[in-house]
């Protein structure tokens, strides 16, 4: 996304991780693009980031953060986004009640790892004062996107196999069909929350994301 957005905007990028293989990977893959001049990359936690931005985007790290510190995530968000800046939450939430993490994912896949309810998401933002000027609930999407990636884990199963082990393989191909079937007939969606600071910042109409 870094990537993209710097090519189609032309703009600066930031971009933070807390995985020193995800920032080395970045990093050498925007020299490879010709794009290190307009973005740059941190090992670091947003709780570290200081600053103010136009627009802020968090996706598939929320699932991450742990709900007791939903407030201080959005605070954080609240003080780096200028007073008409936009940030956009993209994160894979359940649509029932809150409920307990899954045991086999939350051991053997994602430790610590929650998908959030969507008044669990709800409640934080109030009590931040920012504003939720948009929200959209993608249903049927990443079910697609999890059988191709199971398709594609399959088609390499021996190397797989030959890398770890065979219990390994049979464990995350239950994690990819389980959880494509979770998206599929009514358990996971993913939620996407247009946040604002004041409504100057939010826009008319859906229009301009079509443009």
């Amino acid at each position: 996304m870094v990537f993209e957005i710097a090519k189609q905007k032309n703009c600066e990028v930031k971009g933070i991780s807390l995985s020193k293989n995800q920032i080395n990977y970045c990093k050498n893959k925007a020299k490879e693009l010709g794009l290190d001049n307009q973005v740059n990359f941190a090992l670091a936690d947003y709780r570290e980031i200081k600053g103010q931005y136009d627009r802020i985007y968090s996706v598939g790290m929320f699932e991450h953060v742990g709900k007791k510190f939903y407030k201080a995530f959005f605070e954080s968000m609240n003080n780096l986004l200028k007073e008409n800046g936009i940030f956009l939450l993209h994160t894979i939430g359940v649509v029932d009640n809150p409920t307990p993490p899954n045991k086999f994912i939350n051991r053997h896949i994602f430790p610590g790892g929650v998908c959030p309810s969507f008044s669990q998401i709800i409640e934080p933002i109030e009590k931040t004062g920012l504003i939720v000027a948009d929200t959209e609930t993608l249903i049927r999407h990443y079910d697609k996107t999890l059988e191709s990636w199971l398709k594609r884990f399959l088609e390499k199963r021996k190397e797989v196999k030959d890398l770890f082990d065979e219990k390994f393989v049979r464990m995350w191909e239950f994690y990819l069909a389980s959880c494509a079937a979770a998206f599929r007939y009514r358990d996971l969606v993913v939620f996407q929350l247009q946040i604002v600071k004041n409504f100057q910042s939010a826009h008319r109409t859906r229009d301009y994301i079509y443009l």
